[in-house]
């Protein structure tokens, strides 16, 4: 696999590896949530199974010998899938998946006179199974996540076999025994290869996530890479940064980067479909880069803290000194078909304090706010929710929390 090109990776010159101490933003998902959201989603993986393929199978069927080769996938309904989490794995159980393989075939007669034949058919069936998989990064893919699959099971609940040559006589009285064989061979042997084809394209799903999420018209990036995923307490957490600066296009390269320390927390644990806890230095960054993206040279804008009404920001220029409150808020963005983004915004609520020119000191909380989807704090894969099923609560000076239900 060409790594460079399915992790669709930007180079992070400034900071190539992550840390733990890095993480600014966070998303925790209970199992309930990723329920939700897999039930909604789950078809979007179906584009990556197109390729998947099973080996050749050879079986002695009476006095005949049966070669399916190239069996490939034609057809597949994505199956009923639950889950429960478990402290570092996650246990799924599939329900009725089914599958429509094409093969090309060759029958030949094991004694005289030696009939044989060739030509194509189909393989239909459906499938209930389980799977233990637990997460990881992948290590050519940096700080992409990738599933591991601990542990599987697979049994056929219907099967059918469709031969198409000139000896269609023989094939139908061959029929019943041969599909009895095969399903032995799917079940006793060939599952293992089906199920590392299914995980094989939920990674390659995983892969094309890209490491960087895109503000609106402009190249500013907001970097998505993950620091670490885990299974823990009932919840799927991702940890990420979220620092947003400017990409130079030709070589996807984002050469800045500002050190933080990641701050203690007090453990939330709603019941919330979606989590997402953003550490107050995130706003920082985005706050830099639209100082950089309106070229205001002689402002500064330094992150105070978060209150309960939103977050306090002090700015200064040469024509005023103040302290603004701004309104976190979430916005979706949908940036292709079935794909929404998650912004996280900022909208102007008033100048708490002022020295100096404080009409411009409030004209410049208007235009944060108008420019905020320009350099913005941003994530993907966010299909399926709406801003309406979403509130924003107040952790502490250092946090800021939102939880949003899946509804649609």
């Amino acid at each position: 696999i060409d790594y460079q090109f399915c992790c669709n990776t930007i180079n992070f010159t400034a900071k190539p590896n992550l840390t733990e101490v890095d993480t600014l933003l966070t998303v925790q998902i209970p199992q309930e949530g990723f329920q939700r959201f897999t039930d909604l989603n789950l078809n979007f993986l179906k584009q990556y199974l197109n390729n998947m393929v099973i080996p050749n199978i050879v079986v002695d069927v009476s006095l005949f010998q049966v070669a399916l080769t190239d069996i490939r996938i034609k057809d597949l309904n994505m199956p009923n899938v639950t889950y429960q989490f478990n402290d570092g794995t996650a246990n799924l159980q599939l329900k009725d998946l089914s599958f429509v393989f094409g093969f090309q075939f060759k029958v030949a007669q094991t004694t005289y006179p030696y009939i044989s034949d060739a030509g194509d058919g189909e393989l239909i069936f459906s499938a209930d199974g389980g799977a233990e998989v637990s997460p990881y990064l992948h290590p050519e893919c940096t700080h992409h996540v990738q599933a591991f699959k601990e542990s599987g099971q697979f049994k056929i609940s219907q099967f059918k076999i469709k031969m198409h040559g000139k000896l269609q006589y023989i094939y139908d009285s061959l029929l019943g025994l041969l599909s009895t064989l095969l399903v032995e061979k799917i079940n006793d042997e060939l599952y293992v290869q089906i199920f590392e084809e299914f995980v094989n394209g939920l990674n390659l799903g995983l892969l094309t996530l890209t490491s960087g999420d895109q503000s609106n018209g402009t190249d500013y990036y907001s970097d998505n890479r993950f620091i670490d995923v885990q299974l823990k307490d009932g919840f799927l957490i991702a940890k990420m940064t979220g620092q947003v600066w400017w990409m130079e296009n030709a070589t996807r390269t984002i050469s800045q980067w500002m050190p933080t320390t990641q701050k203690s927390r007090i453990p939330i644990l709603s019941n919330y479909n979606m989590q997402y806890f953003l550490q107050k230095d995130v706003y920082q960054t985005a706050l830099n880069a639209f100082i950089e993206y309106t070229n205001k040279t002689d402002l500064r804008i330094t992150v105070q803290n978060f209150v309960r009404m939103g977050l306090l920001i002090d700015v200064e220029n040469s024509k005023f000194t103040a302290t603004l409150l701004m309104k976190p808020v979430q916005r979706f963005v949908n940036t292709a078909f079935d794909n929404n983004d998650t912004r996280f915004q900022l909208e102007f609520n008033q100048v708490v304090q002022c020295v100096g020119d404080c009409k411009q000191a409030e004209e410049l909380g208007t235009e944060i706010q108008d420019n905020s989807d320009k350099t913005v704090i941003s994530i993907t894969t966010s299909n399926t929710m709406d801003e309406k099923d979403c509130v924003q609560i107040y952790i502490s000076a250092d946090f800021f929390h939102f939880g949003c239900e899946i509804n649609s």
